[in-house]
């Protein structure tokens, strides 16, 4: 007897073959309500973040040559999990139904009773060629596509009908071809494939550590082996590969093949890692501090209707604050109070609470603020929220103009790495072409152990000048700062820097 909805369900889904992007709106959907997810070492791990944070997370590693667990213990592990009447999300690379076991793993679990849902995957037979610049058919040279795999069982060949592959003409792609690439060709121009054919294969596709390789099919293993190149790939072979001198738009981005470095918190770096990975960077996340707001029984709110001025110079503050306040209040209460802000992301901050910025200096400092202040706002009272290492810019500058300034701490920022960190450990061990650093804070934490940074080759961006002061006093060029301190800006003129760097 199956299971009723409310108890165990079983979803298949296909996390496709690499770009978080191409995971599809269901798979993301069922991420969401997951209690357990069993996954591949192929799925971009970024997508299992789309579970809940208590959710289990069961790695599987299932790879050609290093199994860390057998079909029959993953099979198992699904029967077992179901039976604990949880949500389970078996995820797959690719789709899970094209030159997978997911076909297996379903009738497994049908025949164990319980309701599943199979949830389609974009197979990398078919996004891989795409991000190569390749297409699997064209109009004046390619009208049909045909797809095999590269790995047969036990190395058993018979079953595969190379005069049939070679006849079909137009386009053909291998999966798991890597370890049998020689015999492959081989085998395809014995059955009558024409040795200068043009073919392609790309490994890891669709992600920033994207490689590839092309030529005449009979060069193909040769070629291969010359750049280092392995699984996981796809070869494409066919007509439709000339295409690619023209059509490669993914490797073509400025900051393909780099590397990059954020060291904001976790949270706060999505938005950049996103316009970064846009251009093509690997991003690494080494977060550097951590952001804890103070409850609010621990503020010493004054009465507002004796405030004049909110002062905000960093969208931290105006996160806890709200947060917070509106807990117990409600925007009524701040009538008559105008709001200072220092910097474009303070000010994206307030508008998510459809607050308008009175007063803005042009520069992007703490102490500009006090440096511009509007001399006919003076003699007016101010209450400056901020965390526990902001400067004293602002209210030794303020203060020295006659005007009331009371300080309100609403966030703490807390200084620490985390080494065991996947991301940390590749940047200890690899070393990245670009290090982006966005506060003060950030710097200090990060250089604490600067002698555990690969620094050789490494260059240094910072979002604007208080953070480059605070890098220049630790004795580290800066190699990139934007006019603007805003995030879009930042990436630009590290693509900038890059470009600039190629040239010389």
């Amino acid at each position: 007897m199956k299971e009723g909805l409310d108890r165990s369900f079983a979803y298949l889904v296909g996390a496709g073959p690499g770009d978080v992007g191409l995971l599809t709106l269901r798979g993301k959907e069922v991420l969401s309500q997951a209690d357990v997810i069993i996954y591949d070492s192929l799925v971009n791990e970024q997508i299992i973040d789309f579970a809940p944070e208590q959710a289990e997370r069961i790695h599987v590693g299932k790879r050609a040559g290093q199994h860390s667990y057998t079909q029959e213990e993953i099979n198992h592990l699904l029967i077992e999990k179901l039976s604990e009447n949880k949500r389970v999300v078996r995820l797959k690379g690719g789709d899970p139904f094209t030159f997978a076991r997911g076909g297996e793993e379903i009738e497994v679990i049908d025949e164990a009773g319980f309701f599943y849902e199979v949830v389609p995957g974009v197979t990398s037979g078919i996004a891989v060629p795409a991000y190569a610049g390749v297409p699997l058919t064209h109009r004046e040279c390619s009208s049909n596509v045909t797809f095999v795999t590269g790995h047969s069982q036990g190395d058993d060949w018979s079953r595969v009908n190379w005069k049939a592959l070679a006849e079909a003409g137009g386009t053909l792609v291998i999966f798991m071809g890597v370890r049998k690439l020689d015999t492959i060709v081989n085998e395809l121009v014995s059955a009558g494939v024409a040795r200068d054919e043009p073919a392609i294969l790309i490994q890891w596709g669709t992600t920033n550590e994207q490689r590839s390789v092309h030529g005449a099919l009979a060069q193909l293993p040769d070629l291969v082996e010359k750049q280092g190149l392995g699984a996981p790939a796809i070869v494409v072979i066919g007509p439709t590969v000339n295409l690619r001198e023209k059509l490669h738009w993914f490797e073509q981005r400025p900051l393909f093949g780099k590397r990059i470095a954020l060291t904001r918190t976790r949270n706060q770096s999505r938005e950049l890692r996103a316009l970064f990975r846009s251009q093509g960077a690997t991003v690494l996340e080494i977060p550097s501090i951590q952001i804890e707001n103070i409850k609010v029984e621990e503020w010493e709110l004054p009465d507002l209707k004796d405030i004049d001025w909110l002062v905000y110079t960093s969208s931290n503050g105006v996160s806890a604050f709200f947060e917070a306040f509106l807990s117990r209040h409600d925007l009524r209460d701040l009538k008559g109070i105008q709001i200072a802000c220092v910097g474009p992301s303070t000010l994206a901050a307030l508008e998510k609470y459809h607050l308008p910025c009175d007063f803005m200096p042009t520069s992007y400092r703490a102490k500009s603020l006090a440096e511009q202040w509007p001399h006919s706002q003076q003699k007016q009272k101010v209450l400056f929220v901020c965390g526990n290492q902001a400067s004293r810019s602002v209210e030794e500058g303020l203060s020295q103009q006659g005007i009331s300034v009371q300080r309100l701490e609403v966030y703490r920022t807390i200084e620490e790495i985390d080494f065991n960190d996947k991301d940390c450990q590749r940047l200890t061990e690899e070393g990245a072409d670009w290090v982006v650093f966005c506060s003060p804070s950030a710097v200090r934490s990060f250089m604490e152990h600067r002698d555990q940074w690969p620094w050789t080759g490494m260059r240094v961006a910072s979002i604007g000048p208080a953070t480059s002061e605070s890098l220049a006093a630790a004795g580290v060029k800066v190699d990139a700062e934007p006019q603007q301190s805003r995030l879009t800006d930042l990436v630009q003129e590290v693509v900038h820097q890059t470009k600039n760097k190629r040239r010389e």
